[in-house]
């Protein structure tokens, strides 16, 4: 579980729903002892709230920014090429430059396409947060539901 909890931070990786399948396995194979469907639904729908955040908040983030729409494909192009090509640090460059790109491809000035790049990474800083304080809630209830009740 604590692994998967890592996993969250890294974009590709589907840390959010090992945890939930993780709870989902427990509660079978313990003919729900610990916990019941409730729990079991509640983070099904918080790991599912996670995955979106993770889609959408680099988007907005550069959207929020200013970026149009070649920004924000540039960004969400650039992190995808980063991560393959320069592993997690790529990432963010990778998100930056493709966002500044896609802005400046589509006639926007240094300074403006920049700010655009900014916002995409700050997005992409803000929805893995979002999506790792959703993985500790989902963690953190299946220990006390597990171990500490």
């Amino acid at each position: 579980m604590l692994l998967a909890l890592a996993a969250v931070l890294v974009p590709a990786l589907p840390g959010l729903a090992v945890i939930w399948l993780i709870i989902l396995g427990y509660g079978y194979f313990e003919n729900w002892q610990s916990y019941g469907l409730a729990f079991v639904l509640l983070s099904g729908f918080l790991a599912g709230l996670g995955m979106l955040l993770d889609q959408v908040a680099t988007v907005l983030g550069a959207k929020k920014f200013g970026a149009g729409y070649p920004g924000m494909v540039g960004a969400f192009v650039g992190a995808l090429l980063g991560l393959l090509l320069l592993a997690l640090p790529g990432l963010v460059l990778g998100t930056f430059v493709g966002a500044l790109l896609g802005e400046l491809f589509w006639g926007k000035n240094l300074k403006a396409s920049s700010y655009a790049g900014l916002g995409a990474v700050l997005g992409f800083i803000g929805g893995t947060m979002g999506k790792f304080i959703l993985g500790l809630i989902m963690t953190g209830g299946y220990i006390y539901l597990t171990l500490v009740k």
